[in-house]
């Protein structure tokens, strides 16, 4: 059995959107977030001993990453490094590649995809299981070409996974069609690009997981990464909780001439979504 955690969109340097009227706690607080998302990521990756991390794509919001942001995800890094957990990486439309931007080495257990061109590692198991993960990166904002026919087709490896960050609606972002993702005989496609999770086949699994981390109000969706198990010919999984905040959404029927009882059918309602974790309403 094949276990990974497959993640994308992190955007975790990014600001959260659309809040006003916050305390000074809160504000305080919201910047921290981002890497306790981080910090909970790999503490899940540990936690279920995975094979290796998928990050498919715009880990960072910026193209060109502060050193403040890049030293947080090198630190991440290298706790799954000292964990012996191999993470494959490729940078999307946000973060697209460029070399001269990085203030750090990446952990000799991170395996980077820099070309607009598919490329493959392979790697096996603890238990003598053989993989191969192919993907690529952009080095510019946009990437007009799909690059599914560059990816190989595969060969004797037990599992053959791809990694693609784009959308098969949107032409500046790596189009592709699932019929050529699924000729390639692939066991799993770990996509990138949109926000919210979305399946777009079953068999073989091509998979967005969403953000893990909602920074606006229309990612209520968000704040998960997928854990996978393929054995071959079946895969399951599921979507583990990492956001260190998560959005809800609520309505209600309001018809009062009287504010206070309306104040206090708000706060009620709002009570009612007492959980354990954090949330922006």
């Amino acid at each position: 059995m094949l276990r990974f955690i497959h993640a994308a969109d992190l955007h975790f340097d990014r600001s959260f959107e659309g809040l006003k009227g916050l305390s000074e706690e809160a504000v305080h607080l919201l910047p921290e977030r981002n890497r306790q998302m981080l910090d909970n990521l790999v503490a899940t990756a540990i936690a279920k001993e995975v094979d290796f991390v998928l990050l498919a794509g715009d880990t960072f919001h910026q193209a060109k990453p502060s050193l403040k942001a890049q030293g947080a995800l090198m630190e991440a890094l290298q706790t799954l490094e000292t964990a012996a957990i191999p993470v494959f990486l490729s940078f999307g439309n946000h973060d697209y590649y460029k070399a001269e931007r990085y203030w750090f080495a990446f952990p000799s257990n991170v395996h980077l995809f820099t070309e607009a061109r598919a490329r493959s590692y392979d790697g096996v198991t603890s238990q003598k299981e053989s993989y191969r993960i192919s993907g690529f990166s952009y080095e510019t904002a946009h990437l007009e070409r799909g690059l599914v026919a560059d990816f190989p087709s595969r060969g004797s490896e037990t599992y053959a996974i791809g990694m693609y960050h784009g959308d098969p609606t949107a032409s500046v972002y790596a189009p592709f069609s699932i019929g050529e993702m699924k000729a390639k005989g692939y066991d799993y496609w770990a996509l990138g690009h949109i926000h919210v999770p979305t399946v777009l086949s079953e068999a073989p699994p091509i998979f967005y997981p969403g953000t893990p981390q909602g920074h606006s109000r229309k990612e209520t969706a968000g704040g998960f990464v997928e854990y996978v198990e393929l054995t071959p010919g079946s895969c399951r999984r599921e979507a583990l909780p990492v956001a260190a905040v998560f959005w809800r959404e609520i309505s209600f029927t309001a018809n009062y001439s009287d504010r206070k009882q309306l104040l206090a059918d708000l706060e009620q309602q709002l009570r009612s979504l007492a959980e354990d974790r954090a949330l922006l309403v």
